[in-house]
């Protein structure tokens, strides 16, 4: 038997000659450029067949439409199939298209020719147009009918139209995207016409506003949102008006400040009307603002591309509007108009984003603390929460965010010296918050676990630490604000947690680690001056356990105010002072005087009157429980020893 050798196994393994022949590595370098030449020769044969099946298919398309032609009645070699005044066009433009000279006919003749060919033409116009958009048609017999009623009605209007306005009787839909930059020259007065600029009086106003709400017009309807944007930007310097309306070269002028408020009060009242006409074809149906509407709705919509630009245009301009307001009545006016529009900001959410920032700083203003800027607070809030509901996830996380960090901001400077001013503003935010956090479960379980655990953070610092400056950063109003936050956060999701709602339990598992925080914070410094503050977590902690139906007990904390030293000293009397003001406001301290504290009478009532009250309703959250006679006990006996 003969040996194979090492690599004749190997060549076999890979196919032997036959694969070899394929691959054309067996003649070696000759092989290979016969196989080259082979492909050229086969790439050749291709480019041949295909040119070949191209020039088959050109015939067979040519001859195709030879046969039409003769079966279309309408061609030239079928005139006698015609009508007169057809064949009297079509030989008309044969000689033309000949070169050959056109016998004189008679003048009425001509005259019937030329109209019949301007029929032609308009004919012609009118089916491309029915066969673009069909609603045009309808659109612009509405408005015809709708101008003859107003000729008839009001002639003396209409003619003002026809000499200072002719464009609103053109009813066109098909324009480019920027009115701005269409010629107004025929329709402008001349010194008007050199400058770009249009003078808005009352009826310049009355006619853009007809044709943008009573005849549904594209063209006027993005007049009108012009000549809002240069309203809102009138006060604005040169540079920023050209920056904010895009640097377009048409400029709307209002001398007047009836014509100023008739144009604010009609744009901001009615512009979503026809928004909504054109977009969700929707002319009298009634829209729900807090419901949320797919972008792809408008998006998809026929005459998106004409309306995007002067729908951010419009938004922007009324965001601008509302920064520089400073009078509350107008503020509330244009928060409660921008209900109507916030449905149509799924489409463009960058703007959905600016206007939040703009809202959450009215929202969390401390500058004016009238009644009447509390208005313009809660329709801020309103608006924040129309955000939250109408716009695609994950916009809500971005309210919530937002509303927290601005309630936590607020929440630095709200002690007892603003206690008159600042401290309702931070319950209303409270609430607000609160209020959010209860709309998405899901997302609001995401949030709080973050910043709960931020306040654990900070606590746990200030255990290692045991500085001053970490001590500070726990026992200040901030942290405790926001430890009074999430508890009612909590306390306003157990409820519906125990009817089966899986979320709101996602919140329900947060209340054992805030529980534990805040009885780390009640015993990080137990003196006597910090007693205020274990007070508080008391009564948070009674908060939660009343709201979940758990045992939170927080007798250790409320009886240890028995042990302290300053209870069984007499109390000191201050001679010098003549206000005897008795009582000491714990609800809105932290800690007590540095000097002698719980010493005087004020001190000493406040406090033991707010521990007996706390222990009061201590046992009355765990009376229908069945170890409450076991839990009275200690209570009983602690009691008992402190009077006697």
């Amino acid at each position: 038997m003969v040996k194979v050798s090492k690599a004749t196994r190997k060549f076999n393994a890979k196919g032997g000659v036959k694969k070899a022949l394929e691959k054309g590595t067996l003649g070696g370098k000759k092989m290979r450029n016969t196989n080259k030449n082979k492909k050229n020769l086969d790439d050749s044969e291709v480019a041949k067949k295909q040119a070949v099946e191209k020039h088959k298919a050109e015939a067979y398309h040519q001859e195709q439409e030879e046969k039409r032609n003769q079966n279309d009645f309408t061609s030239s070699d079928n005139l006698g199939d015609l009508d007169l005044d057809s064949f009297l066009n079509t030989i008309t433009h044969a000689h033309s298209d000949d070169g050959s000279s056109v016998d004189q006919v008679e003048e009425d003749d001509d005259d019937d020719m030329q109209d019949i060919s301007e029929s032609s033409d308009e004919d012609d116009d009118i089916d491309d147009d029915f066969d673009s958009d069909e609603d045009v048609e309808a659109a612009e017999a509405r408005m015809q009918s709708e101008l003859a009623k107003l000729a008839e009605s009001d002639p003396d209007f209409h003619e003002y139209l026809q000499k200072n306005e002719a464009s609103l009787l053109d009813f066109q839909t098909n324009e480019d995207d920027d009115d701005d930059n269409m010629d107004h020259e025929d329709n402008e007065p001349d010194e008007n016409a050199l400058s770009n600029e249009v003078l808005v009086d009352a009826k310049v106003l009355h006619s853009i506003e007809y044709g943008a709400f009573h005849s549904h017009g594209l063209k006027p309807l993005r007049r009108l949102i012009a000549a809002y944007v240069s309203a809102c930007h009138m006060a604005d310097t040169k540079d920023e008006s050209e920056m904010n309306t895009g640097g377009s070269n048409r400029k709307y002028l209002i001398q007047s400040s009836t014509v100023f408020d008739k144009l604010m009060v009609s744009c901001l009242s009615k512009c979503h009307e026809e928004f909504r006409f054109h977009l969700l074809n929707d002319e009298n149906g009634e829209l729900d603002v807090n419901k949320p509407i797919n972008p792809r709705t408008f998006t998809k919509s026929a005459r998106w591309a004409d309306l995007n630009v002067s729908i951010k245009s419009f938004m922007k301009a009324t965001l601008h509007l509302m920064n520089e307001a400073k009078e509350a009545k107008l503020l509330v006016f244009i928060l409660k108009s921008l209900a109507n529009y916030i449905p149509y900001l799924s489409a463009i959410q960058n703007i959905g984003k600016m206007m939040l920032k703009s809202l959450a700083n009215l929202w969390s203003s401390t500058s004016d603390a009238s009644e009447e800027y509390q208005s313009v607070r809660v329709n801020a809030f309103l608006r924040i929460r129309q955000l939250a509901l109408t716009q695609p996830f994950p916009f809500i996380e971005l309210c919530l965010k937002t509303a927290y960090l601005s309630y936590a901001k607020s929440a630095k400077f709200a002690n007892a010296s603003s206690v008159s001013s600042l401290l309702p503003q931070i319950t209303f935010m409270g609430n607000c918050v609160v209020e959010l956090y209860s709309l998405d479960y899901a997302s609001s379980y995401q949030h709080a676990f973050i910043y709960i655990r931020q306040l654990a953070l900070h606590l746990r610092s200030a255990l290692q630490k045991k500085t001053p400056e970490s001590f500070r950063v726990v026992y200040c109003w901030q942290y405790m604000h926001c430890l009074k936050l999430w508890t009612a956060v909590l306390a306003a999701t157990c409820g519906k947690a125990g009817d089966g709602d899986d979320e709101a339990g996602l919140l329900r598992s947060l209340i054992y680690p805030l529980v534990e925080i805040i009885f780390g914070v009640a015993r990080l410094i137990p003196t006597t001056r910090h007693l205020p503050l274990r007070l508080h977590c008391a009564r948070y902690l009674q908060q939660l356990a009343a709201c979940s139906e758990t045992f939170i007990p927080t007798t250790s904390i409320l009886l240890d105010v028995f042990d302290l030293k300053e209870m069984t000293m007499a109390p000191k009397r201050d001679s010098k002072s003549k206000d005897d003001v008795r009582g000491v406001r714990l609800a809105v301290i932290l800690k007590l005087p540095k000097d002698s504290p719980l010493r005087s009478v004020e001190q000493l009532d406040s406090c033991l009157s707010e521990v007996f009250l706390l222990l009061n309703r201590e046992v009355d959250l765990y009376k229908y429980s069945a170890g409450c006679p076991e839990f009275y006990v200690r209570i009983c006996q602690r009691l008992r020893k402190v009077s006697s």
